[in-house]
């Protein structure tokens, strides 16, 4: 939560602003007033509301709990294994036959690009996450009770092995077919 202090400084009302998350106060003016925080965007104080506009959507993510964690590593899975494999065929053009040893040095230099990739769509990522959260959560309660699992985390479980193992075998899969 941000908590807000508010001063009466010669009739102009003005709040200093404080991220739990970042512990930062970085925002003092006018009530009401539009401003940016000073560190790296981590708030915005908009007409009289003051919310972590950084930590909102994440925020709301967590709140969905194991759901909304499963939602995120779902999509994740899905963002790291078709941008592998577009910046394997088509970015870095990798040839094939290059033998185990230099196969392997591709994939090191290709997953650095998939992860700066993964790094400028986070928060849409994230934003669609939020959206797919009550689908997963709705889909883990049925297959807690369709395969008599004891709790929602174990069906996360069984997501997060999922993803693990599905992105094992595309990477892995794709080096040993191109050595």
């Amino acid at each position: 939560m941000i908590m807000t202090t508010v001063a009466h400084v010669s009739r102009a009302r003005q709040a200093s602003v404080q991220c739990e998350s970042c512990g930062q106060v970085n925002f003092s003016g006018e009530l009401g007033a539009a401003g940016t925080c000073t560190f790296q965007g981590c708030f915005k104080v908009e007409r009289g509301s003051t919310r972590c506009k950084q930590q909102s959507l994440t925020a709301r993510l967590q709140s969905y709990g194991y759901a909304g964690v499963a939602s995120y590593g779902l999509l994740n899975t899905a963002y790291y294994i078709t941008a592998f494999l577009i910046f394997w065929t088509r970015v870095a053009k990798v040839p094939k036959g290059l033998g185990l040893a230099e196969a392997a040095k591709r994939f090191v230099g290709v997953m650095s690009l998939t992860w700066a990739g993964s790094q400028v769509t986070k928060v849409a990522r994230i934003g669609a996450a939020l959206a797919l959260a009550p689908l997963v959560d709705a889909a883990c309660s049925w297959a807690q009770q369709k395969l008599g699992l004891k709790s929602q985390r174990t069906a996360l479980s069984l997501v997060i092995t999922l993803c693990f193992g599905l992105a094992a075998l595309c990477f892995g899969g794709t080096v040993l077919l191109w050595a």
